[in-house]
């Protein structure tokens, strides 16, 4: 196989169609997943099950019933998703797609040297602190309900977000991958009647939090400067610094870079393949013309 033949026009065309769609459609579902659309993607993909298993028996009244919800719905979740559709908006035309490689720290590091430094000092003042640390589902709801930072995360910023009589120290701070974006902030309490009624409001928010979203909510005692940490619904009490390490470590690497290395790869290999079977048809046309040849002579 010649490399040059895998630059071609129609490659290359179909190249850029492949990211075109890839971009346009990773980008929905990253917006789309953790929030409440993806209930709906899933609601309607229910309903279209149902229509055609409908239309299959010959349920006539119920396919023109599903027939029409699904004709009148884009209407109705405009209004009902009015909210999520500006947020989306919004961040399209604030966001930066492209970043120059090879000059930024992977944001998960520098998450890490922050609440390395940041959380040993917090736990020897016996400053109460709060930070949650958004993962796959998006926390954009419990961001509007607390004061709008968006600052690069780092020690000092965490520190003074949380010494006390300052007007953010109050609520919790909402880490979204190496920004601070939210200060203040809101966290549902948590409604497990099995928790601990010897938790106070800062462990039962984070827990709360934990236990209707992915994310990872660490919890600073202000009576004993204890850390804790909280995912999926369980509070991991009393952490020591090596504990809290590890374990914010082994949690805090992020897929992003590896799944778009993988895309990558999977799109050099499909064009390769492509061009190799390509080569291979014309092969097998030059063989049959030759052996053709050698029938006549």
């Amino acid at each position: 196989m010649n490399l040059i033949d895998i630059f071609t026009y129609e490659n290359l065309v179909h190249l850029i169609d492949i990211l075109v769609i890839w971009f346009v459609l990773y980008n929905i579902a990253n917006w789309v997943r953790g929030t409440r659309a993806m209930q709906l993607v899933r609601g309607i993909v229910i309903l279209i099950v149902v229509r055609l298993i409908a239309w299959w028996i010959g349920l006539d009244t119920v396919s023109w019933i599903l027939d029409q919800v699904i004709n009148w719905g884009p209407i109705a979740l405009v209004v009902l998703f009015q909210q999520e559709i500006r947020r989306a908006l919004e961040n399209l035309g604030t966001r930066s797609f492209f970043r120059p490689a090879g000059t930024s720290v992977p944001s998960e590091e520098i998450v890490m040297t922050a609440l390395d430094q940041a959380l040993p000092y917090l736990s020897r003042r016996r400053i109460g602190a709060l930070i949650a640390i958004e993962q796959e589902t998006s926390l954009a709801e419990i961001i509007d309900t607390g004061i709008t930072l968006d600052a690069q995360v780092s020690s000092a910023l965490l520190i003074n977000t949380f010494i006390p009589n300052t007007p953010l120290h109050d609520g919790a701070a909402i880490i979204r991958s190496d920004r601070l974006v939210a200060a203040t902030a809101y966290l549902p309490l948590s409604s497990n009647p099995s928790t601990s009624k010897d938790l106070g409001t800062r462990h039962r928010a984070g827990l709360g939090l934990a236990e209707s979203t992915d994310a990872i909510v660490i919890i600073v005692s202000e009576e004993t400067g204890e850390v804790s940490i909280a995912q999926k619904g369980v509070l991991h009490r009393s952490l020591k610094p090596e504990k809290y390490d590890q374990f914010l470590r082994d949690r805090l690497i992020t897929e992003n870079e590896k799944n778009h290395s993988d895309v990558f790869a999977n799109l050099a290999s499909w064009v390769a393949g492509s061009s190799k079977k390509k080569n291979g048809n014309r092969h097998d046309d030059n063989s049959k013309g030759g052996s053709g040849s050698d029938e006549v002579h």
